[in-house]
């Protein structure tokens, strides 16, 4: 879908600029949203995927999510080939699983209308979702100032969480490094799992740099550890 893309990646660049003016109510609903953006993952992709097909076909009623429901569309489909890929390549809060529609309380067959009964938690996220979708469809919003604003928002929040700043002890031994280390790959909370490969990563940087035998090596960045290499049908990941 190149035109759905480009119109995506169009949206984008305009939201860098911050975020469009809006009516109040609105803004609010979508400051919520963005404000739960990593809770709610699946509303961030649905959201976003009904605003970019409202965008490029003005006169479909993207209420009808589905192509079951009467004049629908398969929102799935363009989420799983165009917005959650985005948002995964932009390091957004993204479905792992591929699409939003995945999630139960938004697959439901019935229109994404201000009495859709699915158990969108918590509820003011819910209504929040609807009553925005409800503003496109029935009062004639900008679908595409919408996604420049949820865009401006996920932005602003991607690069807050880039400017946490980490400790950085000096003068620790080799041996309380390593045991460190061990402690955060033993952990298994969520993301332990890179740490291995940041590590390794890590040490043949400083082997290309400071080994002669290495001198007219190059070491590839590290890409984006999501899955396993089972999955990805990728060997590895330094």
């Amino acid at each position: 879908m190149p035109d759905a893309k480009q119109k995506l990646r169009d949206i984008y660049q305009t939201a860098k600029n911050g975020r469009p003016k809006m009516r109040r109510d609105l803004r609010e609903h979508l400051d919520l949203i963005v404000e739960k953006c990593e809770s709610n993952k699946a509303v961030v992709a649905v959201l976003l995927t009904l605003m970019l097909k409202k965008a490029l076909h003005s006169g479909q009623d993207i209420r009808n999510h589905q192509q079951g429901l009467p004049g629908g569309f398969a929102g799935r489909s363009l989420d799983e080939k165009v917005v959650t890929p985005f948002l995964k390549e932009h390091n957004f809060p993204a479905m792992q699983s591929g699409s939003g529609w995945l999630t139960r309380s938004l697959e439901q067959k019935r229109p994404y209308d201000l009495h859709y009964p699915g158990a969108i938690s918590p509820k003011k996220v819910k209504m929040a979702f609807l009553n925005t979708i409800n503003e496109v469809q029935i009062n004639g919003q900008s679908a595409e100032i919408v996604m420049a604003y949820m865009l401006a928002g996920l932005i602003a929040h991607r690069d807050k969480s880039r400017q946490i700043r980490l400790s950085r002890p000096t003068n620790l031994t080799i041996n309380q490094i390593l045991s460190l280390l061990q402690d955060h790959v033993n952990s298994g909370i969520g993301g332990s799992a890179r740490l291995p490969a940041l590590a390794i990563h890590a040490v043949y940087r400083q082997l290309v740099s400071e080994v002669s035998r290495y001198k007219n090596c190059t070491l590839v960045d590290l890409e984006s550890h999501t899955a396993a290499d089972s999955t990805t049908g990728k060997l590895g990941d330094v």
